[in-house]
């Protein structure tokens, strides 16, 4: 019987374990960990000069709603941590993606990136100069 998951900071082997390699990039996250294997993963990472938000979830994650809502809380700090404007992009693949980036206070840019719009959020407590 699985036990719940637990939110942990991530690690390089945490994250190894989740993308079967090497991660595309280093990054600043928490990991979902459910009976000893990552199953969620999300924090921010640069990339093109600028700080972008990342999450995955694996399907043994998504019967856990607390659990997930309890990542997100993680995430939306560390964002708010941010001392510039983060960046993300809707997975195509996860129909709920747009609706939760907007409640996360993603915007939308106009801008594209591989055929995804951009989105950005700023700091509700800090800006850039």
């Amino acid at each position: 019987m699985s036990s719940e998951p637990e939110i942990v900071p991530a690690t390089q082997q945490l994250a190894e374990a989740y993308f079967g390699g090497q991660p595309p990039y280093s990054f600043r996250g928490f990991a979902a960990v459910l009976d000893g294997q990552p199953v969620g993963l999300a924090g921010v990472f640069r990339a093109y000069g600028k700080m972008w938000a990342f999450s995955g979830v694996k399907p043994p994650l998504r019967p856990y709603r607390k659990a997930r809502v309890k990542g997100l809380k993680k995430l939306v700090s560390l964002l708010d941590s941010m001392p510039c404007p983060v960046y993300a992009t809707a997975d195509p693949e996860e129909e709920t993606a747009p609706n939760l980036l907007a409640r996360l206070g993603f915007r939308k840019t106009g801008e594209y990136h591989e055929g995804n719009e951009i989105l950005i959020r700023r700091s509700p407590w800090r800006s850039c100069p």
